[in-house]
């Protein structure tokens, strides 16, 4: 990481190398299993993100190609963890911007510590502090998640190590102790990332236009202005980007709805995509409603339209996801919102907090399946116990009702 800071603002160059594991190495073999990209961060008023070198996106064919002007929703969440990075900077912010620091205490009960929180307002940012120690403990960001509702996003510090720092100005050296081991935390349980750093840089002095368009690298795409939404929280776009799937925000409609029939003549049973065939669910038609499969994000209310146009009043009943990722329930709130009754199985009701929108819940375990069945078709649901991808992993079956033909069901078993 190299870091310029002065005059109050932030610009940042991250060189990143990406090891993808043997679980995405192994669907896709021709994947390189070791990417490197170079990320120029400029965190001033009208901030962007670009990368000058490499990319870490699993859907491109040349990940060495730069990719450029980062897209609005990825620039914020880029800019928003290079300010939580760049420690010497934040702390600097809290003391020049003390009018608009709030000063509060709290427990970890994870930790059992208590710590000081000093929270900038205007950028959304806590820095914690034990008490048992004169080191910040972690970089605290809040926002609502989908799933687990209103949520903390720590970046949590170790491996304090002295860095070498000085100006160009002057020609004292002197030093400081930064973290070179970063976890993102999310609700002072879950690790979502683990970051080694080989190397900090502080206040090298970049060329005058190093981040402007077209000198840093050929721009690919020309930078915008940055967006957040409560459709795309900073943790859904980490959790992508991170993971290398990261394609930027959906933009699919009803007309790209791609229905599929797997069983010649039962059109009972559907497959459904929108666009492209990454998020493929599972639609059972019976007579009194429908059922679906998963509630991939962003993808919900296309399909609740469709429906709508072309299901003759039909309603989607039921919505059985197969775990609580957020990849697969991500819009689960908005079928729920439509009437729809949510089956889980009991062992994932504590993954689903979105208190007050689950009107109605279905609950089962491995003894007792989900079933539901008229005359002609029927679907069950399975919960695996001991599944390693998701306590609450599951996978459903749909069938002619009394079918002896193995080859009239349909197995919908979403894991990634």
């Amino acid at each position: 990481m190299t870091f310029e800071i002065s005059d109050g603002t932030l610009r940042s160059r991250i060189d990143r190398t990406y090891v993808y594991d043997d679980y995405w190495i192994s669907a896709h073999p021709d994947l390189q299993p070791q990417i490197n990209f170079t990320l120029v961060v400029d965190a001033t008023q009208n901030g962007s993100a670009c990368f000058t070198q490499g990319q870490n996106s699993f859907y491109v064919e040349d990940p060495t190609e730069a990719l450029g002007c980062a897209d609005p929703f990825l620039a914020d969440y880029l800019i928003n963890q290079a300010r939580q990075f760049a420690l010497p900077w934040l702390l600097s912010k809290l003391i020049t911007d003390i009018g608009v620091v709030q000063l509060s205490e709290g427990d970890d009960a994870v930790a059992q510590n208590s710590y000081l929180e000093l929270f900038h307002q205007e950028l959304g940012l806590s820095i914690l502090v034990y008490s048992s120690s004169d080191l910040p403990y972690a970089i605290r960001s809040k926002e609502k998640n989908v799933v687990f509702g209103d949520s903390a996003s720590d970046l949590v510090f170790s491996d304090w190590e002295l860095v070498s720092t000085s100006t160009a100005t002057s020609t004292q050296v002197t030093s400081v102790r930064l973290p070179h081991r970063l976890q993102t935390v999310y609700n002072s349980v879950s690790v979502l990332e683990d970051i080694a750093v080989e190397s900090i840089i502080l206040n090298e002095v970049l060329q005058e236009d190093f981040f402007e368009s077209g000198s840093a690298t050929t721009v690919l795409r020309q930078s915008q202005r940055l967006a957040t939404s409560s459709e795309y929280p900073r943790s859904e776009v980490l959790e992508f980007f991170e993971a290398g799937l990261w394609d930027g925000p959906f933009e699919g409609n009803v007309s790209q709805v791609v229905v599929g029939y797997p069983i010649p003549g039962m059109e009972q049973i559907m497959t459904i995509y929108i666009g492209y065939p990454d998020y493929v669910q599972v639609m059972v038609e019976f007579e009194n409603g429908l059922l679906i499969t998963d509630a991939a994000p962003h993808r919900s209310k296309i399909i609740l339209e469709w429906v709508e146009a072309n299901k003759g009043g039909k309603k989607i009943t039921h919505v059985v996801p197969s775990h609580h990722h957020r990849d697969h329930v991500g819009c689960v709130a908005d079928y729920l919102a439509a009437g729809a009754t949510l089956g889980i199985p009991e062992v994932g009701k504590d993954f689903y907090n979105f208190t007050g929108t689950v009107s109605s819940m279905a609950t089962y375990s491995e003894d007792s399946p989900f079933v539901m069945k008229d005359k002609t078709v029927e679907f069950r649901s399975f919960r695996k116990k001991g599944n390693p991808h998701a306590e609450d992993w599951s996978f459903g079956v749909a069938t002619r009702v009394d079918s002896s033909n193995s080859g009239d069901a349909v197995v919908c078993s979403l894991q990634m």
